[in-house]
This record gives structure tokens, C-alpha cells and sequence, in this order.
């Protein structure tokens, strides 16, 4: 298409984690919010781009139909303990299957020198974070009416992480 890639090897990406739960719920309800808007906005645009042969605007409705990590996270769980009740193999072992393949996916994407960083204390904040994105789901009417400000921390240094960032 004319156009080339090039990689920064050694790019900066600064990025300011949320350190509040109650912040984190707001963010992504405003996030889930944008999403959802974009694809009612867009779905039927995307569908008509892929009959056309046009991957690229498609590629785009496919990438907002995915679900958030930490949500996929949940809801494999929710299903799998489900399965398991009812006694029905299949109800509960794709979800595990998928769940374990999600994990393992999660574990090799972490680069060597964060898992430093994590501890006891972060690992149990992911059940925090999925019931607290379970709620900012049923919370997205709010960001339809207005506009659901992120607070910023004051006088923290922002984590820095290091990846390949492609320029056009």
C-alpha cells in the first residue's frame, strides 16, 4: 500500500497506573462506554467493509467485539464453576481449557524483569478488579450522560516500560 514500518528499538512508554479501585471502576466504565458506542456506531459499517473485501475497517468491529482481559478472565471462571455443577463435561472443561489458555497466553507475555515486581498483593487484586469491572459494565449509562473524569495522582513517577512502538 505504499507505506513502510519502522521500529524504535529501545522507546519509552510512559504510563500512570491506577492506583484506586474505585478509580479503576470509573475508567472503565467510561472505556466500556466508548467502546459499545463505537460499535453500534460501526458494526454494520464493518460487516459491509469485510463483504467488500475491505479487512482492514472489519479487523477494527472485530478488535471492539473482544473482550477486556480481566472481564474474559471472569467470566471463563464463572463459566467453568457452572459447568462443574451442572455435571456436563463439555460445559465445564472448554471453559477451563480456555482458561488455562489464557493464563499461560497472560504468564509469557509478562517481560522477565516485572515479575519482579509482582506479589502476593497483586495477584489478589484480580477477583477486586474483575467484580469491580463486573460493575462498570452495569454502570455504562452513567458515561452516556456525561462525561466520567479519571483523577490523576500528583508527585509519583510514572512506571516506565520499555517496548517496540511501529511508526507509520
Amino acid at each position: 500500500s505504499g507505506h513502510t514500518v519502522g521500529d524504535l528499538e529501545q522507546a519509552f512508554i510512559y504510563d500512570e497506573n491506577v492506583t484506586n479501585p474505585a478509580v479503576f471502576e470509573t475508567q472503565r466504565t467510561r472505556w466500556i462506554a466508548a467502546q459499545w458506542q463505537f460499535l453500534v456506531g460501526y458494526f454494520w459499517r464493518g460487516v459491509t467493509e469485510l463483504l467488500n473485501r475491505r479487512v482492514i475497517g472489519a479487523l477494527k468491529i472485530l478488535q471492539a467485539l473482544v473482550l477486556p482481559k480481566v472481564l474474559l478472565l471472569g467470566l471463563l471462571t464463572g463459566c467453568a464453576g457452572l459447568g462443574l455443577l451442572t455435571g456436563n463435561s463439555i460445559l465445564w472443561a472448554l471453559p477451563l481449557a480456555l482458561l488455562v489458555m489464557l493464563c499461560l497466553s497472560l504468564l509469557i507475555s509478562v517481560p522477565a524483569y516485572l515479575w519482579k515486581r509482582v506479589t502476593l498483593r497483586e495477584l489478589l487484586l484480580i477477583p477486586v478488579l474483575m467484580l469491580r469491572f463486573a460493575r462498570a459494565i452495569f454502570n455504562i449509562r452513567k458515561a452516556f450522560g456525561r462525561f466520567m473524569h479519571t483523577p490523576h495522582t500528583t508527585g509519583t513517577a510514572p512506571i516506565i516500560t520499555e517496548q517496540k512502538v511501529g511508526l507509520n
